[in-house]
């Protein structure tokens, strides 16, 4: 049996740049993965099998992304055994976290070592966006990745330094589709990735508040103004700044204090971890 973890990401910058023809957004993003992670467990089988150990997912096996990855494989052709597949679900889902996602980029991942490769560049970048947005971030190694396009257009960034954070995931979710329907495009404001970067990789915290951006979070607000509520529990419990990941509804927040612990809080749950380095990576 091979047993794999699947980090968890956080977006650092996320700028909404315009609608496509086909539907989706055209990002900017800064992602960055977490020591947080889901576990896989992949064996060899008579036919194929995914158990998901949260009883909230139990049922979705069939339309879960890592099905979904074999199963567009199998159906282009190509020359797989069966899997039995354990899914021991730790990230938070419905979060902004990036959970699936990852889960179906290091299966593909996976695959791809043993039994690939399965395409050329251009084509491998076009299967990993149909299977979602985040999959190729988490099917490649880098930690720290600029995202463009839809997400699967991916630039390395150095990270220097790691960063102790802690993460807020409120009881609820927020519907990605939801959320962008609130969006209303706006010029970005003074924030600048190339500085958040800086800030990040110095340690310069005038920088990193400055910088960190996601213009998704007016909307998530929009749609669920509670989300205020969260915001400011949150930064009562860190020293650090505060942002939402992706469409939510996590928030994450720079230099925790001393007690602030995982675990459940009032109408939420605690997550205290950091950032994943490159020799964090599976082999």
């Amino acid at each position: 049996m091979a047993v794999f973890e699947a980090p968890a990401k956080i977006n650092l910058f996320l700028d909404i740049i315009g609608r496509r023809p086909d539907g989706y957004h055209e990002i900017s993003t800064l992602m960055q993965k977490l020591e947080l992670s889901d576990l896989l467990e992949i064996e060899e089988s008579r036919s194929f099998s995914l158990e998901i150990d949260d009883p909230g997912l139990a049922l979705e096996g069939e339309t879960n992304l890592v099905t979904r990855v074999y199963r567009s494989l199998k159906n282009m052709g190509k020359n797989l055994p069966e899997f039995r597949i354990r899914l021991v679900k730790r990230i938070p889902h419905g979060a902004g976290l990036g959970g699936g996602s990852a889960d179906a980029g290091v299966f593909f991942a996976y695959l791809e070592k043993r039994h690939g490769p399965f395409f050329s560049g251009r084509e491998r970048m076009e299967f990993l966006r149909k299977i979602g947005a985040d999959v190729a971030f988490f099917a490649d190694d880098p930690c720290t990745a600029l995202a463009e396009g839809v997400g699967e257009r991916l630039t390395p960034m150095e990270m220097k330094r790691g960063f102790e954070i802690l993460i807020l995931k409120p009881d609820f979710s927020l519907p990605t589709a939801g959320v962008y329907r609130e969006l209303r495009l706006e010029p970005v404001p003074d924030a600048d990735v190339r500085m958040l970067l800086l800030g990040l990789n110095t340690g310069d915290f005038t920088l990193i508040n400055g910088n960190l951006y996601n213009e998704l979070e007016a909307p998530a607000l929009s749609l669920r103004p509670e989300m205020k509520d969260f915001r400011n529990m949150l930064s009562d419990m860190c020293s650090g700044p505060v942002l939402m990941s992706g469409s939510g509804s996590a928030l994450f927040g720079f230099r925790p204090h001393s007690g602030a612990e995982s675990g459940t809080c009032e109408g939420g749950q605690l997550i205290r971890t950091r950032f994943r380095g490159e020799s964090s990576n599976n082999e």
